[in-house]
């Protein structure tokens, strides 16, 4: 294995470039191997180790950077004929670096191979990551133009040897537990979601209709969340016609008996919406300083607020006040991978601190809710969100395919 270019030792490591330092330590320790250190400079892509991979009868367990993408075991096989350029279409949901998708297979954050668990323990600045180059698997931390004057800490990385899948995955989830300290809600709620049954097409009656059921079946739900639907449009987060003001939804949920819950895409904005009209500098942009496709939905180009901004942030923080106020006390924040894609922000930070900034916020304003994260960077997100949902939709179908990776089904969910 190698560390920064060199073959693998413990201690220290220095290494200079005209671009950027780095000071490295090495340790070993009872669980492990633990890489740590600070640089500053302009890193660019960053490249922190390299490891051969010796049997193809092993299998790899690879990860998605959001909580929607695929984290499953695929055997070399497999690894071999997946469809990198259809990955690679689904843009940043698929990986904040899309055009990379198309060359190797990556997996994001951490990596299970050759019987170790290869994992970064935070994202802080950077994406870390781990590309399957042939026979090695390369790790890497994309530090995209950031440039830092002054020394910052590196994202650590640990390299676990547990045989067993399941034990590495719980000692590394501790790990990032330990170096993050994440403080977490103790109402773990159990309750009703519209979207699985209602989707995009849910009304007004349909919620009443279901708060009385949910009443009269007295199935223990906690909470009562209206999802996507509700809103005039993707960034214009107020209700529509068809539907009653903020304070009367979220009483006629409370009335019940139930924690009132709401859905919304904080970091989305559509293309149609007033708010892109009305604050374009609120947006993040490509490199002809037009506001950045995030993703595309709703039958609709859907741009991202620049979290960097002062004045989207004031707004971030007026809008989740607001819905605290009407009464709402679980929110299911969605499409959370668009504050962290790439392009130009109104001050030059890395969009994971952009992201995280924008978290920030809402994690302050939200204080004694609970936060449910979706379509969520996983590591950036961790100290910010209560709860992740995780995997794709479920759909009312069953397709064992190897190669289905993202499609909604009953299977990948």
């Amino acid at each position: 294995m190698e560390i920064f270019g060199l073959p693998f030792r413990e201690g220290r490591l220095t290494r200079k470039t005209d671009d950027f330092e780095i000071e490295l330590e090495i340790d070993r320790q009872p669980y492990g191997i633990v890489l740590s250190g600070r640089l500053k400079g302009k890193p660019r892509r960053l490249q922190v180790c390299r490891l051969p991979l010796k049997s193809e009868s092993d299998a790899l367990f690879l990860n998605n950077w959001q909580s929607w993408g695929p984290a499953r075991v695929i055997s070399f096989h497999t690894l071999k004929h997946l469809p990198l350029e259809q990955f690679a279409g689904l843009g940043y949901s698929a990986h904040p670096l899309p055009e990379s998708l198309k060359q190797n297979p990556i997996s994001d954050y951490f990596i299970v191979a050759e019987g170790r668990l290869l994992g970064f323990l935070s994202s802080s600045i950077g994406h870390p990551f781990f590309v399957v180059e042939g026979d090695e698997v390369a790790g890497y931390i994309e530090y995209f133009d950031r440039e830092f004057e002054d020394f910052v800490p590196i994202e650590k990385m640990v390299i676990l040897d547990h045989r067993l899948l399941e034990k590495s995955l719980e000692l590394y989830a501790d790990l990032v537990r330990m170096e993050n300290a994440p403080a977490f809600s103790s109402w773990n709620p159990v309750g009703w979601c519209s979207w699985y049954q209602y989707f995009d097409k849910l009304t007004w009656k349909d919620i009443e209709e279901n708060l009385e059921l949910a009443e009269s079946m007295e199935k223990g739900y906690e909470f009562f969340q209206i999802d996507d639907s509700w809103q005039v449009d993707i960034g214009d987060w107020r209700p529509k016609e068809s539907f009653p003001e903020l304070e009367e939804m979220a009483s006629a949920i409370s009335s019940k008996g139930f924690v009132p819950g709401l859905w919304l895409a904080p970091f989305s904005v559509a293309e149609t919406s007033q708010l892109a009209k009305n604050h374009p500098e609120w947006l993040v942009k490509d490199e002809s300083g037009s506001p950045l496709i995030a993703y595309r939905n709703w039958d609709k180009a859907i741009y991202a607020l620049d979290t960097s901004h002062p004045e989207a942030l004031r707004w971030l923080e007026n809008l989740f006040v607001s819905f605290k106020k009407a009464g709402f006390r679980y929110f299911k924040i969605d499409f959370l991978f668009a504050g962290a894609v790439p392009g130009k922000r109104y001050k030059r930070v890395s969009p994971v601190e952009a992201y995280r900034e924008g978290l920030k916020v809402i994690r302050k304003t939200l204080d004694g809710c609970f936060i449910l994260g979706c379509g969520a960077p996983l590591l950036p997100s961790v100290g910010y969100v209560d709860g992740m949902r995780i995997g794709p939709d479920t759909a009312p179908t069953y397709q064992p395919d190897p190669l289905n990776l993202f499609e909604l089904n009953a299977y990948t969910a």
